[in-house]
């Protein structure tokens, strides 16, 4: 057999391993099993993807606007707080949709964020692969908050907090996990594959259709103040096809890395174990 703890294989009929002195009977056990939808997950999937679709192609789909815009802003706000800019999401009376509203940079903020990584370093500061996650991590936040990195982010993360909790709710959908009424696993189907087909709609009407991308860029007031907007003229040249095609790409890979997700959950978890115990 293998040692669970350090993979080294062991002589016949040892309880503890002679390299790492783990005791076998003391260590959880890993499990390395694929995981499968169940009936359940699959009907939960197939009849929330199909409302979402019906629902992404109606007009019926106004009435889920606030939601997205709710999810949309706060992906502004959260990464303009951890940039350094205390944001407040809001919904916006005068144009529609919603707005984030934005602060100075405060560069204690960024001084908090950097303490809190050094709390947890000092924490883990036996734990080697921690803290290399750490200090990795720190790296990278200084490099994005430093460079215009941040700005790309921090605008970018409206229409990525969508995608992301499209995920999420995708994978409740598929797992039924932590359910307090199985009615929520479909629901949980519905709104994520909504979330999807709406994204998926919206980015293909981009690069379709010229007077959509006219209305589009016409919004807020005009002065290109729409996310992809600001993203194309700062990064692609002006190119809005560019970015509306790697959202397009993006929306499209939601379900499969989703699915992914779950399907190797198991073996994640033992990879986050590994790190926390190592």
């Amino acid at each position: 057999m293998e040692c669970p703890q350090c993979s080294l294989k062991q002589p016949a009929g040892r309880n503890d391993c002679v390299r790492c002195g783990a005791v076998f009977h003391t260590l959880p056990v890993i499990s390395h099993e694929i995981s499968r939808i169940d009936r359940a997950g699959f009907t939960s999937v197939v009849i929330g993807s199909s409302f979402g679709l019906f629902v992404a192609l109606s007009p019926i789909g106004f009435f889920l606007s606030p939601i997205l815009t709710i999810v949309h802003e706060l992906g502004h706000a959260v990464f303009g707080w951890l940039f350094g800019y205390p944001s407040i999401p809001a919904f916006d009376f005068v144009y529609g949709g919603g707005v984030t509203i934005n602060t100075d940079r405060q560069y204690g903020l960024l001084l908090l964020i950097y303490l809190i990584f050094g709390a947890v370093i000092y924490k883990f500061r036996k734990n080697r692969s921690i803290v290399t996650i750490s200090i990795l991590l720190v790296l990278l936040h200084l490099l994005c908050s430093f460079t215009s990195l941040h700005n790309l982010l921090c605008v970018s993360m409206g229409h990525g907090f969508e995608l992301l909790f499209a995920s999420i709710f995708l994978y409740r959908a598929i797992s039924g996990s932590s359910l307090v009424y199985k009615l929520e696993q479909p629901l949980y189907g519905f709104v994520g594959s909504y979330i999807v087909f709406h994204n998926v709609k919206f980015a293909y009407q981009l690069l379709t259709s010229s007077a959509f991308r006219i209305e589009y860029e016409e919004a807020k007031g005009g002065g290109h103040w729409m996310d992809f907007s600001r993203i194309a003229d700062d990064y692609t040249g002006g190119k809005l096809l560019i970015v509306a095609l790697l959202f397009l790409v993006s929306s499209l890979l939601v379900p499969l890395v989703t699915f992914l997700s779950y399907r190797y959950h198991k073996h994640l978890a033992n990879i986050f174990s590994d790190v926390y115990q190592a």
